[in-house]
């Protein structure tokens, strides 16, 4: 079976061996790539989706798909950043879930505060990058490392570019999104 992951457009790979009836977690699910994801998962009735964003009721193309799915994508609000929001959907995924694993945690969340040098961005603009970026995904992970480990072949996915790879050296113009997807590499 194929899953279809993003990384500046959609790529096919195949997952050996491949997992049967996949449950999958796609963070920031209401716009961009991650509702993008979620439109090509739908295409299988054999996904099934658990699909987060801050503000359930303001994701109207996001709560189309998940009615048209018949039951395989569920829209779970989170905000990645804040821990009790992360419990609380760990918790809505387990009253969905039961004891069903989730397979495939895709972390597609971010947030680019422009570009300017890292010298001249303000503190507590680098911090928002940092917990958006890196202290979110953890946070995530943390929350939902037990329905991971219920899978045969758990994965998380973090969605990443060019502005992460230490090999690319892009250079400064970037700097606290690029300190943030740095760190995120290493996850």
């Amino acid at each position: 079976m194929p899953v279809w992951l993003i990384t500046g457009g959609f790529v096919e790979i195949e997952i050996i061996p491949p997992v049967s009836d996949p449950h999958f977690f796609v963070l920031r699910a209401s716009r961009g790539i991650g509702l993008g994801l979620v439109q090509a998962l739908a295409q299988d009735p054999e996904n099934a989706v658990l699909a987060t964003c801050r503000n359930p009721a303001e994701a109207t193309e996001l709560q189309a798909i998940a009615t048209a799915s018949e039951d395989l994508i569920n829209v779970v609000q989170l905000d990645h950043e804040k821990p009790e929001s992360c419990q609380q959907a760990a918790t809505e995924a387990e009253d969905l879930l039961g004891e069903l694993p989730i397979d495939y945690i895709i972390n597609n969340a971010a947030f680019h505060p422009g570009h300017a040098p890292l010298a001249s961005v303000p503190l507590p603009v680098f911090q928002r990058t940092l917990v958006s970026n890196v202290v979110g995904p953890t946070l995530v992970y943390q929350s939902f490392y037990r329905f991971l480990m219920k899978s045969d072949r758990p994965v998380m996915v973090n969605i990443s570019g060019g502005a992460g790879s230490i090999g690319m050296d892009l250079g400064p113009s970037a700097g606290a999104y690029s300190v943030s997807k740095a760190a995120l590499n290493m996850l």
